[in-house]
């Protein structure tokens, strides 16, 4: 399952963001993006300022056809703050995609095993 959306429909996504801050250079952009300090590898960068994973922002805004304006009013993030995940996001991209698939398929993993220790839950076919 990959990711990635259309090349044409993420472009569309990311011009709908407001031009004053269009501006940002992209080592402004990149300065937007840090290392997790308690959690070690380049797939657990955050936004410098909320402290949101990218992972975890691109993740929401795939889920929503990449929607730059509800992530925004939902993540209350600024277009910088998105420009930037959305940055990060397509310079190291197979790492944001595998750290993503690994957080869907352990929350699939943990259903799972509450599933069955819930009485029930396998005669009742969920």
């Amino acid at each position: 399952m990959m990711l990635a959306p259309p090349v044409k429909r993420l472009l569309v996504a990311t011009m709908r963001i407001d031009r004053p801050s269009a501006d940002i250079d992209d080592a402004a952009l990149d300065a937007l993006v840090e290392l997790d300090p308690r959690r070690s590898g380049r797939d657990n960068v955050r936004l410098r300022d909320h402290g949101h994973h990218v992972w975890a922002i691109i993740d929401y805004m795939h889920g929503r056809n990449w929607d730059i304006d509800r992530t925004k009013a939902d993540w209350d993030l600024s277009d910088a703050d998105v420009r930037a995940a959305i940055r990060y996001y397509e310079k190291h991209r197979d790492l944001i995609e595998a750290r993503i698939l690994l957080e869907n398929e352990s929350h699939r993993s943990w259903r799972g095993a509450t599933c069955l220790r819930r009485r029930g839950c396998l005669e009742q076919g969920r």
